[in-house]
């Protein structure tokens, strides 16, 4: 959303992901913009350089050390373990999602709200409330969307694509992994943990954000206020 916002203001945008070799993953091809985004490795230094949703340098990944050698960094995040990163902060722990901070600053650049401005801001805001369901999600929230709504975007499209629409393949992940679980219900002085596991080998063909959805599974577990997936990378670790 703020790639789209820079370039039509003039600005060259690169867009990008601390994965070696990221690429945009399928569920998320219809996003505007999609056409900015960039390998990590292809990264060209910048006047500027702005991280969202990111609470420490280090989980940029690949890209960290691009932020580290920027002039200017702007770090964008609603995660109260932010640890100050950067030259200029915009950070609010109470904000319900990143897109939505990104969302203001975009109004304060006086860049007109478009349909594809606010396709991406509402997968952002959608996919970081659960759908409007976490308690971070307030009223300014909803008339929020509400607004992005009145862009004439087809919400409910996006919402299947977003939430609903995943490859065979996943699916079988997705059981490999709760196949895998296990619950504690005296751990974390017995608020109960419940845990599982997934290996590389049992995502054959896809990529690891195909394990990204899992937990939102897994953490329905009645017996357990904690919830924890171990995920192998395609590195082994």
């Amino acid at each position: 959303a703020l790639g789209v916002a820079l370039r039509t203001m003039g600005k060259r945008v690169q867009v990008s992901v601390g994965e070696p070799g990221f690429h945009l993953p399928a569920s998320l091809s219809f996003l505007p913009g999609a056409d900015l985004i960039v390998e990590p490795d292809a990264v060209v230094m910048a006047d500027a350089v702005v991280a969202c949703d990111t609470a420490s340098v280090e989980r940029l990944g690949v890209l960290a050390d691009v932020v580290r050698a920027a002039e200017v960094c702007i770090a964008i995040d609603h995660h109260p373990t932010f640890d100050g990163f950067g030259t200029i902060h915009v950070v609010d722990p109470h904000a319900p999602a990143t897109a939505a901070l990104a969302l203001r600053l975009i109004d304060l650049l006086d860049v007109p709200l478009d349909r594809d401005i606010a396709t991406a801001v509402y997968a952002g805001l959608a996919t970081d409330t659960g759908s409007f369901r976490y308690e971070s999600a307030d009223a300014d929230t909803l008339r929020t969307a509400a607004r992005l709504y009145e862009t004439g975007f087809d919400h409910s499209g996006i919402a299947r694509l977003l939430f609903d629409d995943e490859p065979f393949q996943a699916l079988r992940v997705l059981g490999i992994a709760l196949g895998n679980a296990v619950l504690l219900p005296d751990a974390v002085g017995g608020l109960g943990l419940v845990y599982t596991w997934i290996a590389a080998a049992d995502r054959p063909g896809l990529s690891e954000l195909a394990m990204e959805r899992v937990i939102d599974t897994v953490r329905r577990t009645s017996e357990a206020e904690v919830a924890a997936v171990f995920k192998q990378a395609d590195d082994g670790t």
